[in-house]
């Protein structure tokens, strides 16, 4: 009994210590930490990194929410905050086989291992464990290495970097699918023997903001209301003409000539962001997010399309023509407030979406009350024969809740709480300090 006992003691107490090792209530008192987001605790960190000086050598651990895949997280260390010429200790966690931890050299378009021979040099106390889509990594790294110049010497500061993804094994080797993809960097040089806490660098996260508001503005404000305003309120100013045109058409024309621009616009940010790379598929909901954008953005170009290629009034095939051109923007509509969506939980990782679920209660119910109201016009206009249209107005007169004025009024509603809701996610989005 005593032999059980002490045979598996240890390797309870083992896992104590490896379950223990994300624990962020050390951050700023054993060990200094580099947390995203900014104020997350454990396991609901997305991105966690440790270090604590041990003599000659530097403790740390790594972790992250990962995929149930052949994954890998690496942190690196740099001059720069740039990818590039960057001592790197990769952590795979292959499903099937073994796992591992090794130091990698990154060159500016592909990753190596830094010493063929000895894929662990520098690296010992190694340890690896994925619970609950939470993978953690702790090793201790020897400060420097003389005889390998490409071992970022630990006793000088470092830029913090950090990526993560789907990994591919070869034989016994191992490798990142693109190590430019999921990428972070430290807002500053971080000194690796000092307890301190680090923030993630703001410079591309701004991009993020900008990408997020731009698409809000474009789909969530110009698009829809240009679509409603299209269905609905054609009868505001008909006969005014600006250049020649119909003030109704021209308007609808700008409105899908602007949401087209701030589309590329907006996609133009996400990609300077993203160094041009596509989001892994191994992050399905930002894979999933990428997906319904760029078919949407796809569906919009086919918008601008429509305007050009507009028949003249009197062609035969105009109410053809304009009906595809109706549901093509609805199309694209829908799924950009989709995207946009999914986009937001992905963004804050709260509740906060739930303000577009209430934007898109209130749409549902304006649409189905002015469509009722149309189709009561409708009906009444079918009703009235053309030997009673001397007929007193009174008698015909609907209720104001049927009438014109009514659906004034839903339209001035409908702008004011658009554009509260927008601002309120604007603001939002301005405020969160961390993915």
């Amino acid at each position: 009994m005593n032999l059980i006992f002490y045979s598996i003691f240890p390797l309870i107490l083992n896992l104590k210590v490896q379950t223990q090792n994300i624990e962020t209530s050390e951050c700023e008192k054993s060990y200094g930490c580099f947390k995203v987001p900014e104020n997350c605790e454990n396991k609901d960190c997305e991105y966690l990194v440790k270090w604590k000086e041990n003599g000659d050598s530097t403790d740390f651990v790594i972790g992250t929410i990962v995929q149930p895949s052949n994954f890998y997280l690496a942190v690196g260390f740099s001059d720069d905050k740039k990818m590039g010429n960057d001592s790197v200790v990769m952590c795979f966690n292959k499903r099937i086989g073994r796992n591992d931890i090794q130091h990698f050299f990154n060159s500016d378009s592909y990753s190596s291992v830094l010493k063929k021979d000895d894929p662990d040099i520098g690296l010992s106390e190694k340890k690896i464990l994925q619970e609950d889509n939470f993978l953690s990594c702790s090793f201790r790294r020897k400060k420097f290495a003389e005889s390998e110049n490409k071992y970022f010497d630990l006793r000088k500061k470092a830029f913090l970097i950090m990526a993560k993804g789907n990994a591919f094994f070869e034989n016994s080797d191992c490798y990142p699918e693109n190590h430019k993809k999921n990428r972070l960097v430290s807002s500053e040089e971080i000194d690796f023997s000092r307890i301190n806490s680090v923030k993630m660098s703001n410079g591309s996260y701004t991009l993020r903001k900008i990408h997020s508001s731009i698409m809000l503005f474009a789909w969530m404000f110009l698009s829809t209301l240009g679509i409603i305003l299209e269905r609905y309120y054609k009868y505001l100013g008909p006969d005014k003409k600006y250049f020649g045109v119909r003030l109704w058409f021209l308007l609808n024309d700008s409105s899908i000539l602007s949401v087209n621009l701030l589309t590329i616009l907006g996609l133009a940010f996400i990609l300077i962001d993203k160094k041009f790379s596509w989001t892994s598929i191994s992050m399905k909901a930002n894979f999933s997010h990428s997906i319904l954008g760029i078919i949407a953005i796809c569906i919009s170009v086919l918008q601008f399309i429509f305007v050009v290629l507009k028949p003249k009034k009197d062609q035969s095939n105009q109410k053809i023509f304009y009906w595809i051109q109706n549901v093509v923007r609805i199309l694209a509509n829908s799924l950009s407030i989709f995207s946009i969506m999914l986009g937001m939980i992905i963004f804050f990782k709260n509740n906060n979406w739930s303000i577009l679920v209430v934007w898109l209660v209130w749409l549902f119910f304006m649409v189905l009350v002015l469509e009722l109201i149309d189709n009561k016009k409708e009906s009444n206009s079918s009703k009235i024969l053309p030997s009673e249209i001397s007929i007193s107005e009174d008698v015909v007169k609907p209720s104001f809740f049927f009438s014109q004025d009514f659906k004034k009024i839903l339209l001035i509603v409908h702008f004011a709480l658009t554009s509260a809701l927008f601002l309120t996610i604007i603001i939002l989005i301005s405020l969160k300090k961390s993915v």
